[in-house]
């Protein structure tokens, strides 16, 4: 069996007053094309299928129009679980009738989970324990156990019940939407929602270790947590400059008994049109031909500037020449190796010019040139004169 594992797709996606509606059809088109190139017989979308628990009609179309073509024409099954950025309810919306077109909508599961069979084409089974996102106050009514404080003690909870129902004759895979951590702390960026306070999201991935593969939703950049069968795919796209540097795309597991470990996972890049990058710079050496034609000028920009004083409407003159800048900012200047914790003078010092030329220092990082000492003696000069009138 051929697994595509994808999620936190973030459908309806607005970076600062951006839609990200049509980088999001792109992608979702490369990986339709994915789908039929490599012949896939199952597509998990594990959580954050949506950025709001309420969508925009742009991002319910978008999932529509995605689902209809590959279930209809590439007979393709989808499962697909909630997150913690999706209304569960609305996620399951007509579940029992799309289950039966080969479309599993996991928002809500009585039991906390819920298992689905699937068969390939060689008469292999395969066993999804798809666990939509739950909360562990979420959990302690549902299941009436005041035990679960914890998201690791809610999972410990659940992967017992699991383990109950679990037929060794058959692959196995979980899904899930959450913060796993294997021995090291994994990889976060500034667009995914923090779940709890204080570590009580953590889930340890031991609970994991036992199945063919576990598909990981939540975390926004590709990795693997402890072991190569436990696996983040990644978000859809790059939601934060945060993640200017990580690589997109999705994982492809192949599931057979013939294989060493039952299993063969490859992680397959996705690049858009659009990428999220970050430029530095002098202003106008940054809208120059030199810089600008080195790179993609329609990708989405986040500008650092360097420049020395006051720049007007910087903004601008980037969008000139970048039409997708998305913000700008003003580099900090502080010296290196200084704290920023106070004046390099005593602040008792009267001289109001040696407490500006001090401060100047500290945040710009240089001294004022011979203009700059000139005008400012004679502002200082004007005020003080005023005063004494």
């Amino acid at each position: 069996m051929k697994i595509l594992h994808t999620a936190d797709w973030h459908l309806g996606k607005l970076i600062n007053n951006t839609f990200m509606t049509d980088d999001q059809l792109e992608l979702l088109s490369k990986i339709k094309q994915i789908i039929s190139e490599r012949e896939i017989d199952v597509v998990i979308v594990a959580g954050d299928v949506y950025d709001r628990s309420i969508p925009p009609v742009e991002a319910v179309n978008l999932l529509s129009d995605f689902l209809t073509d590959i279930t209809k024409h590439r007979e393709v099954k989808v499962i697909m679980s909630s997150g913690n950025h999706d209304s569960a309810s609305r996620l399951s919306f007509g579940a029992p009738l799309f289950s039966s077109n080969g479309v599993y909508l996991v928002g809500q599961a009585e039991k906390g989970y819920q298992k689905i069979e699937i068969a390939d084409g060689e008469g292999e089974i395969t066993d999804f324990y798809v666990i939509p996102y739950l909360t562990p106050f979420e959990g302690r009514k549902q299941f009436d156990n005041p035990d679960l404080k914890t998201n690791d003690d809610l999972y410990e909870y659940l992967f017992e019940k699991i383990s109950e129902e679990r037929q060794e004759a058959h692959h196995s895979v979980i899904v899930a939407h959450g913060f796993v951590i294997g021995m090291d702390l994994p990889e976060e960026s500034e667009s995914e929602r923090p779940l709890s306070i204080g570590g009580a999201d953590y889930i340890s991935y031991r609970h994991f270790l036992p199945y063919d593969y576990t598909a990981l939703g939540h975390l926004h950049n590709p990795q693997k947590v402890g072991t190569e069968h436990i696996r983040y795919s990644g978000s859809l796209l790059k939601y934060s400059f945060s993640e200017s540097q990580s690589q997109k795309g999705v994982v492809i597991v192949m599931l057979s008994s013939e294989l060493d470990g039952n299993r063969q996972v490859e992680f397959v890049p996705i690049k858009p049109t659009r990428d999220m990058r970050i430029i530095k710079g002098p202003l106008m050496e940054l809208v120059s031909e030199q810089v600008a034609s080195s790179g993609n000028r329609e990708d989405y920009i986040h500008a650092i500037l360097t420049d020395r004083g006051e720049l007007i409407d910087p903004i601008y003159t980037l969008r000139s020449v970048y039409p997708n800048v998305l913000s700008v900012e003003k580099a900090p200047t502080l010296k290196a190796g200084r704290s920023g914790d106070g004046y390099s003078v005593d602040i008792q010092e009267k001289d109001p010019f040696v407490l500006f030329e001090a401060f100047h220092e500290q945040i710009e990082g240089d001294s004022l040139t011979e203009a700059e000492r000139e005008f400012v003696k004679a502002c200082i000069e004007s005020v003080l004169g005023e005063e004494t009138k």
